[in-house]
């Protein structure tokens, strides 16, 4: 399984944001499962069933299945600060935004709480 966004925003009119679920189990020939129309995506990251999109102006927390089926867990914004990518390091999220570098801690369940961070301001 893999995920890809396409951002539109402020680049054509007429389009929508959107983040598809792509099977990838013949490289050779991948698929797109399903289409989920979202706002204003950047990065994304995956954690075993976990998927973990910038979009919104924050950050979702999905399930996902085999199928491309999202269950939307979670979802925070951090103040003053756009999320643009993630990497996923354990149990923690380390977010890049255009403010700087954001470290957030995860469980099986939901986001949790901003741990700590290194920014411009």
């Amino acid at each position: 399984m893999a995920f890809s966004t396409l951002r539109v925003s402020d680049c054509r009119t007429g389009t929508n944001d959107f983040l598809e679920a792509i099977d990838i189990s013949d490289i050779n020939s991948p698929s797109v499962l399903r289409v989920y129309n979202t706002q204003s995506p950047f990065g994304l990251a995956i954690k075993g069933q976990f998927l973990f999109v910038c979009e919104k102006g924050g950050m979702t927390m999905y399930n996902f299945d085999e199928q491309g089926g999202l269950t939307e867990m979670d979802f925070i914004e951090i103040p003053q600060a756009i999320p643009l990518d993630i990497i996923v390091n354990q149990s923690y999220l380390i977010v890049r935004t255009d403010k700087g570098i954001y470290n957030v801690a995860f469980s099986d369940t939901a986001l949790g709480e901003v741990l700590g961070s290194i920014t411009t301001e």
